[in-house]
């Protein structure tokens, strides 16, 4: 007489399997999520920087009016209207003062993202509850340009301002102040310069 016997996997093996398999899938969403974050927060630091330095080129082109440009409101949104006087164009010509107007209006729209929206006009394109600021950090270096760019980050860490105050790691007279204070969701860039 023939033995038979059964082969296959028994219900432990099937249940031993399916948890290493919805483990794996588990960690492979959630490390998905975190670089979907860690993304988006690299997506506003780069974008921060990179308005940073448009001002600052923009100060560099007119420079006769770099103690008008430090004299100006804090960029948060609402601060500059649209300039009378538009230097967008050859065609248009513009006193040094004009063109400061037009680099603060158009320095703001891009501080929040006015020239991306969706189909409802809000916009998308820049960063969250920014403020920008154009500071001089010094009052021994003529000419000495600080912009610090202030914006919301997704999670608390510490409060960017403190490390910028003077006293800190960059010594920036003023960083404090620029956006939201005392927040540790705060996050800043600042880029310090000395314009010829």
């Amino acid at each position: 007489m023939v033995r038979r016997t059964q082969s296959g996997f028994s219900f432990v093996e099937v249940l031993v399997a399916f948890f290493i398999l919805a483990t794996g899938i588990l960690g492979t969403i959630a490390m998905q999520a975190t670089a979907k974050k860690s993304s988006f927060d690299a997506l506003q630091r780069a974008i921060a920087l990179s308005l940073a330095n448009d001002m600052l080129h923009r100060i560099k082109a007119n420079p006769n009016q770099i103690d008008a440009y430090i004299a100006s409101d804090n960029a948060t949104g609402d601060v500059f209207d649209e300039p009378t006087q538009r230097c967008n164009t050859l065609a248009n010509t513009c006193t040094p003062e004009q063109i400061r107007l037009n680099d603060l209006h158009e320095w703001e729209q891009d501080l929040i993202g006015a020239n991306a929206q969706t189909g409802n006009d809000i916009a998308v394109g820049g960063l969250i509850n920014p403020t920008g600021c154009i500071l001089d950090p010094s009052t021994t270096t003529l000419n000495d340009v600080a912009i610090v760019i202030s914006w919301q980050g997704r999670e608390m860490l510490a409060d960017a301002g403190e490390s910028n105050e003077a006293g800190g790691d960059r010594n920036i007279d003023g960083a404090k102040e620029c956006g939201m204070e005392d927040d540790k969701r705060r996050r800043q860039v600042v880029i310090r310069t000395v314009i010829f």
